[in-house]
């Protein structure tokens, strides 16, 4: 059930909705489900609403989790502001 796109016909599941469930959540992240919860449950990561009884993330709200956590562990992982390159090519902030 993709959408098609209007400019050349094709469809793309990624274009669908701009809405993610636990599940896309924890495949967008590469972590597991049970993750996407404990995240939830000490508060280091919000949904963005529900829809009926399943919570629902937004890719940018995501991608600021990522990269917020990439500015604190920076100075542990990384010798002084550098930020791997591979990584941030991944980060989109909104």
């Amino acid at each position: 059930m993709a959408q098609e796109d209007a400019t050349d016909g094709s469809s793309s599941a990624a274009t669908a909705t701009p809405w993610l469930n636990i599940q896309e959540a924890a495949d967008y992240l590469g972590v597991a489900r049970q993750s996407i919860y404990t995240l939830m449950r000490r508060g280091e990561l919000q949904p963005d609403g529900r829809v009926g009884r399943r919570w629902r993330f937004s890719r940018c709200n995501l991608d600021n989790y990522v990269h917020g956590n990439l500015a604190s562990d920076s100075t542990e992982r990384l010798a002084g502001n550098e930020v791997d390159p591979i990584l941030q090519t991944k980060i989109r902030v909104c």
